[in-house]
């Protein structure tokens, strides 16, 4: 007896639909593909983002670096375990701009840059601060840094959702 090739019902020998879901019997069912539109963008393109491995490895190897440092001893005039997260976070910031200056530039790496790039500086920025300014001064003035960036962070978001909103057509 043969079966449904679409949903797998069993069918009467002379059947010419199936009688569960109305397929045609003899004729192959097509396959289902489900891809999201955009996924099938990107794959049209080659424009996946492959950045990301490159750069977690990168801030692992900053990491062992900036505590070899710290706990060996060889930098001590510079870096100490007191210190050692501000040049982290120096050389964290640096990695993130590197990756939106790589997709901001290049064909191979497209994608959104701007995040990259804006985490990268403030990351970079408080780092240094705190490398080489007054320890003192900036412990109390670097948040309200982060509070004014967050909030052009925030406002320049908003600019660019508000152009690309389509308008209506007018009548």
């Amino acid at each position: 007896m043969p079966y449904c090739t679409r949903c797998g019902a069993q069918l009467p020998e002379n059947a010419q639909f199936c009688s569960d879901c109305g397929a045609p019997v003899g004729v192959p069912a097509a396959p289902r593909e489900r891809v999201r539109p955009e996924k099938a963008e990107k794959q049209e393109k080659g424009a996946e983002d492959k950045t990301g491995p490159v750069v977690g490895g990168l801030v692992l190897i900053l990491l062992g670096v900036t505590f070899l440092l710290a706990q060996s001893g060889l930098l001590r005039e510079w870096v100490t375990l007191r210190n050692w997260w501000a040049y982290f976070l120096f050389g964290l910031g640096c990695i993130l701009v590197l990756q939106g200056l790589l997709k901001s530039v290049t064909t191979t790496y497209k994608g959104p840059a701007a995040g990259s790039l804006i985490g990268g500086a403030i990351l970079s920025v408080i780092g240094l601060f705190f490398i080489l300014g007054e320890e003192a001064s900036w412990r109390v003035w670097w948040p309200f840094l982060l509070i004014v960036i967050g909030l052009i962070v925030i406002i320049s978001g908003l600019t660019v959702v508000v152009k690309r909103t389509p308008r209506p057509a007018e009548t």
